[in-house]
């Protein structure tokens, strides 16, 4: 399964394991995605595949964590520029839903993903 890959150059060293495997699944937003796996969710007009996810556990009436709640919101967060570049508004319109910020969290929380490092992040990037 890949999540937010518009294309199998992408996948790096994993393109030969995803290319093996039994069943493909893609689920992405890129518009320039043309759908390259046995199964494809592609929604150019979501925000990030975090809208996407939140739509698909809304429909499924499943309630997200805290930590799942989060994890939508980075996707938000990153996807849009921390809601500089957005096209449209993030979960659409209210109909279709909206990632609930009432989780424990403010839209200030991205500032944690930019500004704070711990050791072990920096030797990752490091060793990036």
């Amino acid at each position: 399964m890949t999540v937010d890959v518009p294309v199998l150059d992408r996948l790096g060293a994993m393109r030969p394991v995803f290319e093996k495997a039994p069943l493909t699944v893609c689920i992405d937003h890129h518009v320039s995605n043309k759908g390259f796996a046995d199964v494809n969710w592609v929604d150019p007009k979501a925000a990030a595949v975090g809208e996407m996810i939140f739509r698909s556990m809304r429909r499924f009436k499943v309630k997200p964590t805290q930590r799942e709640a989060y994890c939508m919101y980075v996707s938000l967060v990153t996807d849009t520029g921390s809601f500089r570049y957005m096209s449209h508004h993030a979960g659409g319109p209210p109909d279709r839903g909206r990632v609930d910020l009432e989780r424990g969290f403010s839209p200030r929380s991205f500032q944690h993903l930019y500004e704070s490092r711990t050791a072990t992040d920096l030797k990752f990037l490091a060793r990036c």
